[in-house]
């Protein structure tokens, strides 16, 4: 997508706007919400966040699915918006973490023995 610098509202800050008429579309479908009544009757709200990943949601009301569509533009605006995978770790690494944890308990030894009789066998990396 071409971008062109231009003179911002106040004349001096530079803005980055869309050169091409497919462009400018392409960049104002990234700003706005997309509505759509579904054969059920519900509406179905778009949003995109600055990755272009969408997020939907579904209500009878239209008027509640403009409020969750301004809520998420907000959102997104303010940054407030954290990716849910960004805490994931994977199973060994949680097994690890556990295992610290109980280390000095009487049931350690038992977890250290269903996790060897039954999560090593099938790939999951433990310790």
């Amino acid at each position: 997508m071409g971008v062109a610098p231009r003179a911002g509202p106040t004349g001096g800050a530079a803005v980055n706007a869309p050169r091409t008429r497919l462009a400018v579309m392409l960049w104002l479908a990234m700003l706005a919400a997309y509505y759509r009544k579904l054969p059920s009757g519900h509406w179905s709200v778009e949003v995109r966040d600055r990755s272009g990943k969408p997020h939907y949601f579904t209500d009878p009301l239209k008027s509640v699915t403009r409020a969750w569509a301004r809520d998420q533009e907000a959102r997104f605006a303010r940054g407030d918006m954290r990716d849910p995978r960004a805490g994931d770790i994977r199973v060994g690494e949680w097994h690890r973490r556990r295992a610290a944890a109980r280390a000095g308990k009487v049931s350690a030894s038992k977890c250290a023995s269903l996790w060897t009789v039954h999560c090593e066998p099938c790939g999951l990396p433990g310790r």
